[in-house]
């Protein structure tokens, strides 16, 4: 029984010495491969409306995702282009009297 005990101990103080090894942070990890991603060749559909369908399909995982975008290029207003753009993504972020955690609760009702 007292082997099992020192044993114990014996383990428990060498784990306890690779826990307090110093990692050098002052410099960052080197980074790993890049990951190699690989989609199939998009099908394409022309519906009578003018849309233009691309379908990629992947069957690993059951799940369907869907996204409409509309190109229409940048937007000029007056002699400035992506303005609009650029209020569309501030709007999110708050204002000088109202903090973006209260805009959101408004905005979400």
């Amino acid at each position: 029984m007292k082997k099992i005990y020192t044993a114990a101990i014996g383990m428990f103080i060498i784990t306890a010495s690779f826990a307090q090894t110093k990692i050098d942070r002052t410099k960052p990890p080197a980074p790993g491969a890049a990951p190699v991603i690989s989609l199939g060749e998009p099908v394409t559909y022309k519906l009578t409306n003018g849309i233009t369908v691309l379908v990629v399909e992947n069957h690993k995982l059951p799940k369907v995702s869907a996204t409409y975008r509309v190109d229409y290029g940048p937007v000029t207003e007056g002699n400035k282009a992506g303005i609009m753009s650029l209020m569309g993504n501030m709007l999110s972020e708050g204002t000088t009297s109202m903090e973006k955690q209260h805009l959101m609760k408004q905005l979400t009702r």
